[in-house]
């Protein structure tokens, strides 16, 4: 009845009294009118068949701690990673970020986006769309190593460095490695025009000495390089060049 049987033999007749409870059959009692040679002074019934009980339900409960850890684990996961791409989301890379800025004295934040994505969505459809931005995210931690990165919303991605001394220079090289690596893994799309991407950049603490004014600033810097053409980098100073990527 239970679909876990007890395997035991016996060469006598006896009556079990069981009671079912949220994890399994329990025994609660065994009667039985002939003596069995394997049971113990003052034992009310073989120790065999106790164990045996007692192993199956310790068996099932592992089976269902195990599955409840794993939930956790996944549940734990997803609050802080986005589905779709593996990169951190928004709430969980803000307070990364945050806590990066209190360690390291200098940063670098850039915002991305992909150029016309809706275009990309309506002539080829929305799961086609997210092929295109998880291929995006595999680009994005393969260029952007050591660094902190999430999907913000949309096709909207943030990247975060933070250091000891400035590194601009540095960081635009990420970017530009992140563009060839782009177009190279886009080639798998099998598209026959390209998907361009434009980028703004926001330095810490230059142009913000807290998450909400550089993620403000480097916004700023993005719409900046999209005003002027596809394919752009821009800086919120405005003193360093704007680029073609």
């Amino acid at each position: 009845i239970s679909s876990q049987p007890l395997a035991y033999n016996a060469g006598f007749r006896f009556s079990m009294v069981v009671r079912r409870a949220p994890e399994g059959w329990q025994l609660v009692h065994i009667h039985r009118s002939v003596p069995d040679p394997e049971q113990m002074k003052g034992e009310p019934y073989p120790r065999i068949l106790i164990q045996q009980s007692n192993r199956k339900l310790e068996e099932l409960l592992e089976i269902r701690r195990q599955e409840l850890e794993n939930a956790n684990r996944e549940a734990l996961y997803y609050a802080r990673y986005d589905y779709l791409t593996d990169l951190m989301n928004r709430p969980f890379l803000e307070s990364e970020v945050q806590a990066l800025m209190k360690k390291k004295p200098y940063g670098a934040m850039m915002m991305m986006d992909v150029d016309d994505f809706k275009q990309v969505n309506d002539r080829n459809g929305h799961p086609f769309g997210d092929q295109v931005l998880s291929l995006l995210a595999e680009s994005l931690k393969a260029s952007f190593t050591g660094c902190l990165s999430g999907r913000i919303g949309g096709d909207e991605f943030l990247v975060y460095t933070g250091g000891d001394e400035p590194e601009m220079e540095d960081f635009l090289e990420m970017a530009r490695a992140f563009c060839r690596d782009w177009d190279c893994r886009q080639k798998r799309l099998g598209l026959s025009r390209r998907i361009s991407i434009c980028m703004g950049i926001a330095l810490y603490p230059q142009h913000g000495d807290n998450y909400e004014s550089l993620w403000q600033n480097a916004d700023k810097a993005l719409y900046i390089s999209k005003r002027s053409g596809k394919s752009a980098i821009a800086v919120a100073d405005g003193r360093s060049p704007q680029e073609d990527l």
